[in-house]
């Protein structure tokens, strides 16, 4: 990636301006659920060789509901690393249990269905869990980091400061 820019989205708590405020991931509401979170954004922040990121996502349907503000972003691709989510969501399950009760997203089933795979849903579920079991953690770390956007299952980090100029739509703060 390189002499590209990147469409993002960007869902933020009500008055927190990404150009202005500064990023503490102790404050997330995430600790809620995965209480090392701060830890695993810490180890995150030191495998990407960067302090702070935004958390953002390729794709403008992946975030609902209005507790939030959207963001959309067109940042250069060298100030963006691309990350799959499917293995961020094994990461921060083992966190809490060393194991993953992770849900396959919708559109990935769906997709499945249209590419011919006519599982059902429990059955699909079950066989990419048989798929993703057997990985360490450190095997999960070495996967989190991807070189394109895949359909459904790609987030951004977008290395932090950013740029005015980067904002296509901000909310009113």
């Amino acid at each position: 990636m390189s002499n590209e820019y990147i469409n993002l989205w960007t869902w933020q708590k009500k008055g927190f301006d990404i150009i202005k405020s500064e990023i503490d991931h102790n404050k997330s509401s995430w600790i809620n659920d995965f209480p090392k979170y701060s830890e695993l954004c810490k180890e995150l922040s030191e495998r990407l060789a960067y302090k702070q990121f935004i958390w953002s996502f390729t794709d403008d349907k992946i975030w609902t509901g209005n507790e939030r503000e959207e963001w959309i972003l067109n940042v250069p691709s060298e100030y963006v690393r691309l990350i799959c989510s499917i293995t961020w969501d094994w990461i921060l399950e083992r966190s809490n249990n060393d194991k993953c009760n992770c849900v396959v997203p919708d559109r990935l089933f769906y997709l499945s269905r249209l590419r011919g795979i006519s599982l059902s849903r429990t059955d699909f579920q079950n066989q990419f869990h048989r798929g993703w079991q057997d990985k360490t953690n450190e095997g999960l770390w070495d996967m989190l980091f991807v070189d394109k956007i895949a359909d459904v299952c790609t987030h951004a980090l977008i290395l932090c400061p950013l740029k005015e100029g980067w904002i296509i739509k901000r909310p009113f703060l």
